[in-house]
């Protein structure tokens, strides 16, 4: 019997030209009549490259399963169409993901054309857009009245091997709460641990500095109020070694003793006094602890960034984390007797941050570098082998502008881009 789906048109299948999704730092917007182009710089690469917007006639040529009617309305009638590059233009638009790029000028890329422009920054925003190989998105939706809703971004650094004489400088680097500028920061620190270079656990244990008491003026009630906040990283890291940090739950107790016996392992100090009341977990980290002895585990010691989203930004992620772009962020692998388990998925991302007056980060996008990413669970990652997250663009509010904003030409209907 014949399979009928391969004959069937659909957009999402079937393109008749290779795309990629470009970051582009716009330099000039040279939008002229005849031309309609942005140059700036490509963010993957640092080549300087010219983009347009795609014509309908070009969308229907790349996607020959989408119906016109369909390509006119994102692109120049309906309510929710695409914005043109003057709008963009007018709007001071500095960062742009463009989506669906075709080059034009027989693969020498450096002219594009593009279907879809989204404003990833701007001049009058003060934005730091960063580049990392291993980004983690986190978004959950609490439709109890307890909790609350999460959205935050994971930026994973490099491991470093954990020897005794290093120990307490790599300890004292992941735990710390303020980043090299002394804006505060927030970490979660991660114990990868190998064999032969196969990671032993199928979760990178983790733990998060420790918190001490102050206090902030609550407006709500018209006085003071007892908050916890993030420890500076010698109060983390003496809890930590001394064993005076309590977990607040099995989760933790079982991270705890993990971090506990492989650092005394690796300080050759006798195995510590362990916290969870799990047989299974102490009979583990015991065991680890002499591998580690006998030189049959590398430990290394690693720490990602946590931002948390800023509220319009989390309202808008949240509201659409069931899409496929952002459920790529939840991988399955196979769990105990041939079980199913979700687990945190992580991949190449640029991650759009704002800075409130505090000095303190939070994520307003992130960026796949796929559209539809391949995420993978962070022990499938060699993370002593990871780049350091790297600043692609950096815009200050008082800064000197780096666009050219000359006045472009205004066609009458500039989002149907040029025809073929």
């Amino acid at each position: 019997m014949a399979n009928n789906e391969l004959f069937k048109s659909s957009s999402a299948v079937i393109r008749n030209r290779p795309t990629e999704r470009i970051m582009v730092q716009v330099t000039n917007y040279d939008l002229a009549k005849t031309t309609g182009f942005v140059s700036g710089v490509n963010l993957a690469t640092g080549a300087e490259i010219k983009v347009r917007l795609n014509s309908i006639e070009e969308r229907l040529s790349d996607r020959p399963g989408q119906k016109r009617t369909a390509v006119e309305n994102s692109y120049s009638t309906g309510s929710f169409k695409r914005e043109s590059m003057v709008q963009k233009f007018q709007k001071k638009a500095s960062v742009l993901q463009l989506d669906d790029c075709v080059a034009l000028n027989d693969g020498k890329n450096t002219e594009y054309r593009a279907h879809w422009p989204k404003t990833i920054a701007t001049e009058t925003q003060n934005v730091t857009v960063l580049h990392s190989n291993a980004v983690h998105l986190k978004l959950f939706k609490n439709n109890s009245d307890a909790g609350k809703d999460l959205a935050f971004v994971e930026v994973v650094k490099p491991s470093v091997k954990l020897t005794a004489e290093n120990c307490q400088e790599v300890l004292m680097n992941a735990f710390a709460n303020v980043d090299e500028n002394e804006n505060p920061h927030r970490p979660v620190v991660l114990l990868d641990m190998r064999h032969n270079g196969t990671p032993i656990f199928d979760n990178v244990p983790r733990l998060y500095p420790s918190t001490v008491a102050d206090s902030v003026y609550d407006d709500s009630i018209g006085g003071m109020k007892e908050i916890r906040v993030t420890a500076d990283a010698k109060v983390s890291v003496d809890d930590l070694l001394s064993g005076n940090r309590k977990p607040a739950d099995g989760r933790e107790a079982t991270h705890l003793d993990y971090f506990r016996a492989a650092i005394a392992a690796v300080l050759n100090e006798p195995m510590p006094e362990l916290t969870s009341p799990s047989a299974t977990v102490t009979d583990r980290a015991q065991q680890l602890y002499n591998l580690i002895e006998e030189g049959k585990v590398e430990v290394n010691i690693g720490s990602a960034s946590i931002y948390n989203f800023g509220p319009q930004s989390a309202k808008t992620y949240l509201a659409d984390a069931d899409k496929k772009h952002l459920t790529a962020y939840s991988v399955s692998r196979k769990g105990p007797n041939d079980s199913t388990v979700n687990v945190s998925g992580y991949t190449e991302a640029y991650v759009s941050l704002g800075q409130f007056e505090d000095g303190t980060f939070y994520a307003r996008d992130v960026v796949s570098v796929e559209p539809y990413p391949k995420a993978k669970p962070l022990n499938e990652f060699n993370l002593t082998a990871l780049k350091e997250p790297e600043i692609k663009y950096q815009n200050k509010i008082n800064n000197e502008p780096v666009l050219d904003m000359e006045e472009p030409y205004t066609p009458s209907n500039d989002n149907s881009g040029p025809s073929m």
